[in-house]
């Protein structure tokens, strides 16, 4: 079955360790990009036109792997692309924009620096950072748009927030209000 929407989008969260912590890893944005040093799910994009035309598990699954090499790199990617057969639904959304938004979570079990060694990062992608308590990330508002987000502040689109605390949820099992371990 094709995806409903004329736009979708996917995501992918991958969760680490630091050390004794769980943690996931996500991605910050350019400085160029609007909303610059928010940050957002590990790997998240578009699906192209073509993608969009494909039976909704291939085109969401493509569109993933294109955007896991783009933001990524090959050897990341293929790492977590041999992950995805225990990744974990996290979230399904239609967004105020009419777009389908999935986003979905695997976690890596290896240390944050183990896995980001392997990491070559787009030209979008100004770094990593880790999360280790949801109940910390702060929404994005307009403002942050073209004023971007100081770098003390981790703050993120709602959705995205909602995936992350499902992360911690259904793979980490620990409730959104859990802290740091």
């Amino acid at each position: 079955m094709q995806i409903q929407q004329s736009q979708a989008s996917v995501g992918i969260i991958v969760g680490v360790r630091e050390g004794e912590r769980e943690a996931v890893l996500l991605q910050v944005r350019a400085d160029h990009d609007s909303y610059a040093r928010a940050c957002q799910v590990t790997t998240h994009g578009k699906l192209t036109d073509d993608e969009i035309k494909l039976d909704e598990p291939m085109a969401l699954a493509t569109a993933l792997g294109r955007k896991l090499r783009e933001e990524l790199g090959h050897v990341a990617a293929e790492m977590v692309e041999a992950s995805l057969s225990k990744s974990v639904d996290l979230e399904r959304v239609v967004n105020s924009k009419g777009r389908l938004v999935v986003t979905v979570g695997v976690d890596l079990g290896l240390e944050r620096g183990d896995f980001e060694k392997l990491v070559v990062p787009g030209k979008d992608v100004a770094g990593f950072r880790t999360c280790v308590d949801p109940s910390k990330l702060q929404e994005l508002t307009d403002e942050h748009k073209s004023a971007g987000v100081l770098p003390n502040e981790t703050r993120m689109f709602r959705d995205e927030i909602a995936a992350v605390k499902a992360f911690f949820r259904k793979i980490f099992q620990r409730g959104d209000d859990a802290g740091a371990v």
